[in-house]
Formats: structure tokens, C-alpha cells, sequence
């Protein structure tokens, strides 16, 4: 599993989805932020053209995914955080863990 470091609503819910996803056999679970590119990768055995896609965009990782064959898993967006525009557009976002709103209010 490979997961970026940005992304703080990420949570034991991924996590239990993620787990559910690679029982039920998929071969890529993943979950793309709004920039377009996957926050959360995790695959059921090290497959090294998608391990070669780190970084890539999450439509990129998606079409070879499609192309090895076998199930894809699709997970929730999130938000990165990287910008006070994006501070505020968590602080925003209904979706947004109220314990994770109370940090990102202004002092």
C-alpha cells in the first residue's frame, strides 16, 4: 500500500475499505485527491508497471490497471493539503472530520 503523506482525512475507513477491496481479489484499490492524481494505491502483489506509475495521474494509473486485467477497487476522494486554499475549502466541506475542521480554524 502507498500512501501520500498530504492527505489528512485519510482514515481507518480507507484502511477497512482497502482490506476489503484486496479479499474480494481486485488487483489495484485506489483513491484519487482532486488534483487528479491517487492519494492511496494498494495492490495485491507488487506489479511492477503499476508500481512504476507513483505519481503519474490517477487516469494513467486506472488505464493500465484496466489493461493487466482483473478488478479495480475505487475508493472515496480527499482533499490534499498543500495550500491555504485548501485549509480552507476542508474547512469548507461538510465531509470533513470535525476534529480535523477544529485544527485547521484560524488562531
Amino acid at each position: 500500500m502507498l500512501v501520500a503523506p498530504d492527505v489528512p482525512a485519510l482514515s481507518a475507513v480507507h484502511l477497512a475499505a482497502v482490506r476489503d477491496d484486496l479479499a474480494d481479489g481486485v488487483l489495484l484499490s485506489s483513491a484519487a485527491t482532486g488534483d487528479g492524481t491517487p492519494f492511496l494505491m494498494a495492490l495485491s502483489h507488487a506489479e511492477p508497471e503499476l508500481l512504476a506509475l507513483v505519481g503519474a495521474s490517477f487516469n494513467d494509473v486506472l488505464a493500465t490497471a484496466a489493461r493487466l486485467g482483473g478488478a479495480l477497487g475505487m475508493l472515496r476522494a480527499e482533499r490534499r493539503l498543500s495550500s491555504v486554499g485548501d485549509a480552507e475549502a476542508l474547512r469548507a466541506d461538510p465531509l470533513t472530520p470535525p476534529d480535523l475542521r477544529a485544527l485547521l480554524e484560524p488562531a
